[in-house]
């Protein structure tokens, strides 16, 4: 019975759970893959419990409506870059090499402005592609959120 309660669980918490990824395209030129989280429990999942994350890899988190989408670090292992986007893709804040939560209470990473968007990327990303409060970027969303 207890196989049964891991296994169940194991899938529950699953990164393949996610939805298919997206490209995100710098204005640099360069690409990154993202993966999509658009459900409420891909979203409270997220990144968490990953040993690491390629340069070129990241999570767009999906809302249904814009708020000040909080983002805490809890079960998180590696320190990560957090940009918030308005519905037109134009980064409206970011938080850089945000380190993982050691001693609760987390912290809460907000925008000072309702988002649509948020984008997860490895930690120094966002500086080495210049990518600041006013960048608009591209990117298409095959999920809605829920």
């Amino acid at each position: 019975m207890w196989f049964i309660a891991v296994w169940l669980l194991a899938g529950a918490v699953s990164p393949a759970a996610a939805a298919e990824p997206t490209t995100l395209r710098l204005p640099t030129g360069r690409s990154l893959t993202l993966e999509l989280a658009a459900t409420p429990q891909q979203r409270n999942i997220g990144l968490m419990l990953r040993p690491s994350l390629a340069e070129n890899h990241g999570m767009l988190f999906l809302f249904p409506r814009p708020d000040r989408h909080g983002i805490w670090m809890k079960n998180m292992l590696i320190p990560i870059d957090i940009l918030w986007l308005d519905d037109h893709k134009q980064i409206i804040h970011v938080e850089t090499n945000v380190p993982p939560c050691r001693i609760e209470p987390c912290l809460v990473y907000q925008p000072p402005t309702p988002a649509f968007y948020v984008i997860e990327l490895a930690a120094g990303a966002a500086l080495r592609a210049d990518l600041r409060p006013g960048t608009v970027l591209s990117f298409t969303a095959g999920a809605t959120a829920e």
